[in-house]
C-alpha cells in the first residue's frame, strides 16, 4: 500500500476509503430495508406518519475540483407533531467537512409543514 500512497497521495487514498465504506454502508442498508418490506396489498394502509414521529438521516459526498478534494458528512434527526392542519417538524443537522488542511463543523435547524396527499402514502412538505 505504500507504493500506492507515494503515487495518488496519502489524501485521495483516505477519501477512496472513505468513499467505499460509505458505499458498502449504503448498500448493505438498501438490502436490508428491501428484505423487511413486504409488498403492498389492497388490504394494507398505505403508510403514515403519526405524531411523535422520529426521522433520521445520513448524507456524505466526496469532491475533487481542480485537484482539491473535499470530504463531508451530515447526521440530520428530526421529530413530527400534529399542527395546522397537517404535521408540523423540527430537524437538526450536524455536519463535518474536511478540505485540504481545515476541518470544518456545521450546525443547522429546520422547521418544515406536510400533509399527506389524499390516500396515498406521500407527503408534500414545505420547510
Amino acid at each position: 500500500m505504500r507504493g500506492f500512497d507515494r503515487i495518488c497521495g496519502r489524501r485521495e487514498v483516505r477519501a477512496r476509503r472513505l468513499a467505499v465504506c460509505v458505499a458498502a454502508i449504503v448498500l448493505t442498508t438498501s438490502s436490508l430495508v428491501r428484505a423487511q418490506t413486504e409488498p403492498q396489498t389492497n388490504s394494507n394502509p398505505p403508510a403514515t406518519i403519526h405524531t411523535g414521529a422520529v426521522e433520521l438521516g445520513v448524507a456524505g459526498a466526496l469532491t475533487s475540483v481542480e485537484g482539491i478534494q473535499t470530504g463531508t458528512l451530515w447526521v440530520r434527526t428530526g421529530m413530527f407533531a400534529q399542527g395546522l392542519g397537517g404535521l408540523v417538524g423540527g430537524e437538526l443537522s450536524v455536519g463535518y467537512s474536511h478540505v485540504s488542511s481545515l476541518d470544518r463543523f456545521d450546525l443547522a435547524g429546520a422547521v418544515s409543514w406536510g400533509k399527506r396527499w389524499g390516500r396515498s402514502g406521500n407527503y408534500p412538505y414545505v420547510s
